[in-house]
């Protein structure tokens, strides 16, 4: 059937500012005061509803990223501010995929900043745990030599040396 004037009113009334209540966008899309919060549960229980606010949310948040990224200075403190902001957003508009994946993503790129978890194993590498692996790969028939220092990439299993002014690590990703 496609959006009415009044759904698509109440569609920008609601995504304009996320902390006005249904019944609210309601009222201002030119619901009466009795009908409103009636007529806003109903709106948002239509399915071209809820998929336009989702949309237009969706693209107002994308948008606050381009415009941050294109700023140029970008610091971590702008950048956790941001994140919180897109937090915010996605808290009050609801439950939907969209908003919870979003929070998903936010709570990984800060744990990350805060290094909360690592991405890469790093160990020290002494001769006598160099001493036992290679007698273990003796007894398990490999020939080739363990590597004593340097840094394997999981990916493509090459080492690359590690400089001479640092301990020796070993590092797997």
């Amino acid at each position: 059937m496609g959006l009415t004037k009044k759904k698509r009113a109440f569609i920008a009334a609601y995504c304009e500012d996320p902390k006005i209540n249904q019944t609210e966008a309601a009222r201002k899309a030119g619901c009466t005061f009795n009908r409103a919060k009636q007529t806003a549960y109903d709106w948002m229980r239509d399915p071209e509803v809820k998929r336009e606010i989702d949309r237009q949310l969706a693209a107002k948040t994308e948008g606050r990223i381009e415009v941050l990224a294109k700023g140029g200075k970008l610091t971590p403190d702008l950048v956790i501010q941001e994140l919180d902001a897109i937090e915010e957003t996605c808290k009050l508009a609801g439950a939907g995929a969209w908003q919870v994946g979003t929070r998903v993503k936010i709570a990984e790129l800060k744990g990350k900043f805060l290094k909360m978890w690592t991405e890469r194993i790093e160990f020290d590498i002494d001769e006598k745990l160099v001493a036992r692996l290679e007698a273990g790969r003796q007894n398990a028939g490999l020939k080739q030599p363990l590597l004593s220092a340097g840094t394997i990439d999981a990916e493509t299993q090459e080492e690359t040396p590690e400089d001479e002014s640092g301990p020796k690590k070993d590092s797997i990703q």
